[in-house]
């Protein structure tokens, strides 16, 4: 989704709410030839909420380590 290394859910949130808005022609574009890029948007609001809902992780400040 290329995020920032020092992304915190705060980025992740923006980010997700630039690829849900996206239509699947759209979608397909912003990630050519990767199978997953049409689960990008239920990914990152899952794991949103996943975090600062139900663990309780503050928006800010919480870093995201991404393995790339």
């Amino acid at each position: 989704m290329d995020l920032a290394a020092d992304a915190d859910l705060n980025d992740l949130e923006e980010k997700a709410d630039m690829i849900c808005a996206k239509n699947m022609t759209e979608l397909e574009a912003y990630d050519p030839g990767n199978s997953y890029a049409t689960t990008y948007c239920f990914a990152a609001v899952y794991i949103i909420q996943l975090l600062s809902e139900v663990y309780g992780l503050p928006m800010e400040g919480t870093p995201l380590v991404v393995d790339q």
